[in-house]
């Protein structure tokens, strides 16, 4: 055979075809030792082709000089790879071109058991085991001596052994191997892997390689060098071949695990040398906002991170920061700083756990309203607002939807106790309480209680029945009488005749001086009233406000109430009256009123004023009704009733499902609820899911145990976290 001939013709045996996936170079190969040749390498020099590299495209175009059938052509153009604009094509799909290479001739075991030719994804770089038979690729033969790409067989080596051995198929699926095979075509798989499924396959194998070299290593700042025996590229398909949430959850791992390096170091630092400049990041990037969303959430979920940046949104953070906290309890960020520094619980890095959050929670949930303050300290709420702004007790601002003030119950009583220890003059004279000496000397009231803080005012005496401010009395003029004077059987003071009547404190001295209630020894140093006079003014009036819910009205609509119900308000011309005073029959007979026995009303009075003492969180209904009644602690997250049956006056409380929130509560926190609210006796309602408990308020020592079990139950409540 001439040489011309050869390169016309260069082989004489024509009835071969190529199988699938044989590449041409496979093919060719199969081609040569069906001549009898010893030599692929050799042969394909002798016919005009050089050989250096298996992937020339001269091979596919001398075996197309032998009569081959389209059916073969069309299968060699598929499975041979080709140059194309920087890639390799092979079977529709782009490899790069350093992730083919023939560089070393490798082959299935299992495969060339079961027919020996040589397939096209053994030149695939990244490919290192079989994943129809589940075997590492095999690069020599015999004693371990290198196969080479010049011995043209498959089925034996030249030493004359066997290549290959049957094996049993596996499933694969579980292998990078599988999805490429599954890309080129060769296999079937249903299997989702929602981070992949949008990409290359030339982009698949870098990125699993990408990430499985970043997995397989500790924390490094330059990316590390490959060792024998590595296998990035599968190390990255598991990681990526599942969900997001798995992707995440590798990740989160890998940073637990180089805790030392990576923690509190920042998204790129903490990453070592994954996101710091690599060409691959770089360049794969924008087509990976998955995986980079995936990192973003790991480190969110392991250290400390900023919120900047726009690409952080929407993730989940272990750690905290003051404006998430101050956006979790709906309160300003910076209101939140000046609680926290006073605290002593803002952190130096301003960051929080999940814990302390709720802890902070639980905090600005304590604080005092000014109203409970106020009841405190003995002055109107109004005045808790001037008290914050002058300095002289420390108050919150923007921490509850309101724009009121609220304290800390500490600071509140330690201002009450600071109040009740205040030295006193036991100077001699007429004695008027702070307010009416502000409004004597024309000082603002917030003026006259800096005074009294200040020590500039020194009282002469402290009511023991009064709190705070109010029980401050200041001596103003000479004394009247030399000595003091004593209450008859036949007198009453001021404020037992307040209490009797259920009237404000204003309206009883303008009943006075109107001539309506009968003033005892007016130039006394201790004013009283007749108590012929307000027994007579009891048993015709009575205070409308103190039947709200029997008006069904609130407080700012009894008068419309008593207009609708036809009855006549009395002494609202006198200056100084402040309450809705009406005739006692008339108004009972019109709005319903059954009225409760004397005996039965002091016990609620001696409970409120318990209470007062004990619980301050809870507020009481000022008078008992024939009606049941409700009550709330001050963050209305619980309530219980008072009722009067057989003059008894009880206190119930009562769980029960249409009140979810609570109940799911208690059943969470049952053990805790029963021990607390011992007092009670709680008890399953019979043929209901409600539970329930009472208790009847007869003496002094149940009372004080109630309201202990009141105020216990309220902070357990916050304690416990319930929302």
């Amino acid at each position: 055979m001439t040489f011309q001939f050869r390169i016309e013709r260069p082989f004489s045996l024509w009835n071969l075809t190529p199988d699938v996936p044989e590449p041409a170079h496979g093919f060719f190969m199969r081609m040569v030792a069906a001549e009898g040749l010893p030599n692929a390498r050799t042969y394909a020099a002798a016919v005009g082709v050089d050989a250096t590299t298996m992937l020339s495209p001269k091979l596919i175009e001398t075996l197309f000089k032998v009569p081959l059938q389209d059916e073969a052509k069309d299968s060699l153009r598929r499975w041979t790879p080709y140059k194309d604009a920087g890639f390799y094509r092979l079977a529709d799909c782009r490899l790069g071109l350093a992730q083919l290479s023939t560089a070393r001739r490798r082959f299935c075991p299992g495969c060339i058991a079961e027919r020996p030719f040589h397939r096209t994804w053994w030149d695939i770089v990244c490919v290192r085991r079989c994943p129809l038979h589940g075997c590492e690729l095999e690069s020599t033969f015999g004693d371990g001596r290198r196969l080479n790409w010049g011995w043209p067989e498959f089925a034996n080596g030249p030493d004359g052994g066997p290549l290959g051995r049957p094996m049993a198929r596996i499933d694969g699926r579980h292998m990078l191997e599988h999805l490429i095979l599954r890309r080129l075509g060769l296999v079937d798989d249903d299997v989702a892997r929602p981070l992949l499924d949008h990409a290359e396959l030339f982009e698949i194998i870098d990125i699993c390689g990408h990430i499985g070299r970043f997995l397989a290593h500790p924390w490094i700042r330059g990316a590390p060098a490959m060792k024998p025996g590595d296998r990035p590229y599968q190390t990255g398909f598991e990681a990526l071949s599942g969900d997001l949430a798995h992707a995440t959850a590798t990740l989160l791992a890998w940073l637990e695990a180089n805790e030392k390096k990576t923690f509190g170091q920042g998204l790129d630092k903490g990453y070592g040398w994954l996101r710091r400049g690599n060409s691959t990041v770089l360049k794969l990037n924008p087509r990976w906002t998955e995986l980079d969303h995936a990192q973003r959430q790991a480190y969110a979920s392991f250290s400390k991170m900023g919120r900047k940046s726009v690409s952080h949104r929407g993730l989940a953070f272990k750690y905290l920061t003051l404006v998430d906290v101050a956006r979790m309890h709906n309160v300003r960020s910076e209101r939140l700083r000046e609680l926290l520094v006073d605290l002593k619980r803002l952190p130096l890095d301003l960051y929080f756990t999940h814990a302390e959050a709720t802890d902070i929670g639980l905090e600005i949930a304590s604080l005092m309203t000014q109203t409970d303050a106020a009841q405190k300290l003995g002055c109107k709420p109004r005045m808790m607002a001037s008290l914050a702004r002058k300095g002289l007790l420390r108050g919150y601002l923007g921490l509850r939807t309101h724009r009121r003030h609220l304290f800390r119950p500490g600071d509140v009583h330690a201002l009450a106790e600071r109040l009740r220890t205040l030295s006193v003059s036991h100077a001699a004279g007429r004695r008027i309480s702070l307010w009416s000496h502000c409004e004597e000397k024309g000082i603002t009231i917030i003026e006259g209680m800096r005074q009294v803080l200040s020590g500039e005012l020194v009282p002469a005496s402290l009511r023991g029945n009064a709190v705070g401010f109010n029980a401050v009395r200041v001596a103003v003029g000479p004394p009247v009488q030399a000595f003091r004077s004593k209450i008859t059987e036949e007198e009453i003071t001021y404020g037992r005749a307040k209490a009797m009547l259920g009237l404000s404190q204003e309206t009883i001295p303008a009943l006075v001086a109107a001539g309506i209630l009968e003033a005892g020894r007016p130039g006394s140093t201790r004013p009283h009233l007749t108590l012929a006079s307000i027994e007579a003014f009891k048993a015709r009036y009575v205070n409308a406000a103190a039947y709200r819910k029997e008006l069904k009205s609130g407080t700012h609509r009894i008068v419309q109430a008593l207009d609708r119900l036809g009855v006549a308000r009395h002494f609202v011309d006198v200056p100084g009256v402040k309450d809705h005073i009406v005739e006692r029959e008339e108004f009972i007979r019109a709005a319903g009123v059954v009225e409760l026995p004397e005996d039965v009303r002091n016990i609620w009075t001696a409970f409120r004023s318990i209470v007062a003492e004990v619980c301050p969180a809870f507020l009481t209904p000022e008078a008992l009704t024939s009606q049941r009644q409700t009550f709330f602690n001050i963050t209305r997250l619980t309530r219980f009733t008072v009722e009067v049956a057989d003059g008894k006056v009880m206190v119930r409380k009562r769980f029960n499902p249409r009140a979810s929130r609570e109940w799911a509560w208690m059943l969470s926190h049952r053990q805790d609820v029963y021990r607390t609210l011992a007092v009670m006796r709680l008890r399953k309602v019979m043929n209901s899911d409600e539970v329930e408990g009472e208790v009847v308020l007869d003496s002094e020592e149940v009372m004080r145990g109630v309201a202990g079990a009141m105020a216990a139950y309220h902070w357990l409540l916050l304690k416990k976290e319930i929302r």
